[in-house]
């Protein structure tokens, strides 16, 4: 089929447009469509086609050799031809995985060691100050939802969980995603359920949230007025707030102070130790839940 020249013209500033995207340069994308076109070629007719001076073509032929793209024929004069377009294209796609992922695996490496090292620069620099208590009042969504993840993303050796089941079934993704994140620390996740009767959805609203481990033990209490709190590491507490925020959730009050944390620890296994506690999990434990 015949195709105008000023048609093919076209069709080739396309074509060297969409070759940037596997790392060609100008230069480089003409020399290679040039040689593509003829198939056997030159360098003189090469110079002809791309419009590049020959020594242009010279230090360009070697990087093309290099990503497998031609092979030359020595003679006179020398003769380059194209490997298949498709099987060069796919090549060059193959090598940009191999080293992308290779990228992706450094930087990662990296990753962990600029955590660790400025972890041990906040130790460091925490180390020689006092232990003074800290209150913090958390008003804002997003304040408190990325301390939330962070903080069990740093828990490592039990979180103790006080939830309501209305904020249970709400916010299960949110909460499954979290007990995951602690559990594979190696935390153990204990978590009481407060509804205000007997309520069938606990079971199905526990299993919504229950990590992929062993390190998680669930129990409901009857509670007329649900409380929720949060103990993490015996080293934090969070307190729920009958103030709300703008997206429902109650505001929290957090603290590390000890005596606070120490408080709310020994109403939690009051609760946890309480008799009327109904054990859900593990399943074997269980008794029928209590009727209110």
């Amino acid at each position: 089929m015949f195709i105008q020249e000023g048609v093919v013209e076209l069709i080739q500033e396309d074509l060297v447009k969409e070759l940037a995207a596997f790392g060609f340069t100008l230069n480089q994308a003409k020399v290679y469509l040039s040689i593509v076109r003829a198939g056997s070629i030159s360098v003189g007719k090469i110079a002809e086609s791309s419009k590049l001076h020959r020594q242009d073509i010279y230090k360009i032929l070697p990087k093309l050799e290099k990503k497998g793209l031609i092979t030359k024929t020595l003679g006179t004069p020398v003769i380059i031809q194209a490997i298949s377009v498709e099987k060069a294209l796919k090549s060059l796609v193959s090598i940009e995985k191999k080293t992308t992922l290779e990228r992706i695996t450094r930087m990662e490496a990296i990753l962990k060691e600029i955590s660790k090292a400025v972890s041990m620069l906040h130790e460091a620099e925490t180390a020689h100050e006092q232990d003074e208590p800290y209150f913090s009042l958390l008003t804002k969504d997003n304040e408190l939802m990325n301390r939330a993840d962070l903080l069990f993303e740093k828990a490592s050796i039990e979180c103790d969980v006080v939830v309501s089941l209305e904020l249970l079934i709400t916010k299960a993704t949110k909460l499954r995603e979290r007990f995951r994140t602690a559990t594979n620390n190696g935390a153990k996740i204990r978590l009481i359920i407060e509804a205000p009767r007997r309520d069938e959805r606990i079971k199905s609203a526990i299993e919504n949230v229950r990590p992929d481990t062993n390190n998680f033990t669930a129990k409901s209490v009857i509670s007329k007025s649900p409380t929720p709190f949060q103990i993490i590491d015996r080293k934090e507490v969070w307190i729920s707030n009958t103030k709300r925020m703008p997206s429902g959730l109650p505001c929290v009050l957090w603290s590390n102070g000890e005596n606070i944390v120490a408080t709310y620890q020994e109403h939690f296994e009051r609760i946890w130790n309480d008799r009327d506690a109904i054990t859900i999990l593990p399943e074997e434990a269980a008794k029928p839940l209590a009727a209110s």
